[in-house]
């Protein structure tokens, strides 16, 4: 996973390579609230080419907890609503915070795939919204291939600027 994840955005504006110690933490850090039912891996030819994690949306449950004024309460009160069942009374989101698509990949509409069973996945869960990591303006595979063949549209922009300070 790690050197797909790092042969997918070696050219991505920012990117630097996630080394193994890396990933476990961040495994480590995102394992309370990942639902194994919202993380998809695509194989071809037995090889990963793809990957799509989406996260139940954690904030609608932490607001439910905001009122507590213990911090380990507030944690668990979250973590309560994040994995029990019938959680979409209070989680009705997902954020899809990881997308990629190893370059060599001939183009055979895998994130859309990868996209289209999330959606099937999210409905069967009972979510009824989505919210997607932002997506660079300079990444003609999201916004060409992927954002065009879903039929998705962006909700928000960001830009990024600079300006040299004299």
């Amino acid at each position: 996973m790690r050197d797909l994840y790092n042969k997918t955005f070696v050219n991505f504006w920012g990117f630097s390579p996630l080394s193994y110690t890396e990933l476990f933490e961040l495994l480590k850090m995102m394992l309370p609230v990942i639902d194994r039912r919202l993380t998809l891996l695509a194989e071809l030819d037995g090889k990963p080419v793809g990957f799509l994690m989406g996260i139940p949306d954690v904030n609608q449950a932490a607001a439910k907890a905001s009122h507590l004024k213990s911090r380990w309460a507030r944690d668990l009160v979250t973590l309560w609503h994040v994995k029990r069942p019938g959680r979409t009374e209070v989680i009705d989101g997902v954020r899809v915070d990881m997308l990629f698509v190893d370059p060599d990949c001939p183009d055979r509409a895998v994130s859309s795939l990868l996209i289209m069973e999330m959606s099937v996945r999210m409905r069967d869960l009972g979510f009824t919204r989505v919210e997607a990591a932002p997506v660079l303006d300079d990444s003609p595979w999201m916004k060409g291939s992927v954002l065009s063949r879903t039929k998705l549209a962006p909700h928000r922009t960001y830009r990024i600027f600079s300006r040299e300070l004299t």
